[in-house]
């Protein structure tokens, strides 16, 4: 009895000392990027870029130039997001930012895609 009265209270304390893995749920995780549209009307193909949500951080990778890490914060529709680590604005453009600071509008129409929309581009997302 003693045993079992240990183990359950040893199970129970490793369930909840890890804390919320996900905290948004239908965004955690990774989503590669499938096309840029631009606001000048510019559309290109960015197959080699994902991005990565979990708790408050955010990984934003390109497989041919390398990546960078930052926060967001998600209130309402829209997503906040805080890029630390880039040396300038500029390099953010291939991700589709036009600062290391952006706010986007989000649309999730299902669990497969993601939309984000900022006055500088719209991002669609397949879930990866």
């Amino acid at each position: 009895m003693k045993r079992k009265s240990i183990f359950l209270l040893l199970l129970v304390s490793c369930m909840t000392a890890c804390g919320p893995m996900y905290e948004y749920r239908h965004l955690d995780g990774f989503w590669q990027m499938r096309q840029i549209t631009y606001s000048n009307g510019e559309t290109k193909k960015a197959e080699d870029i994902y991005y990565g949500f979990q708790l408050h951080l955010i990984n934003i990778k390109n497989l041919n130039s390398g990546s960078y890490f930052g926060k967001f914060a998600y209130v309402g529709d829209s997503l906040y997001v805080h890029i630390t680590g880039a040396p300038s604005q500029e390099v953010m453009h291939p991700y589709g930012m036009n600062d290391t600071l952006q706010r986007f509008k989000v649309d999730i129409p299902n669990g497969d895609k993601l939309i984000l929309e900022s006055d500088y581009a719209r991002l669609e997302f397949r879930k990866y």
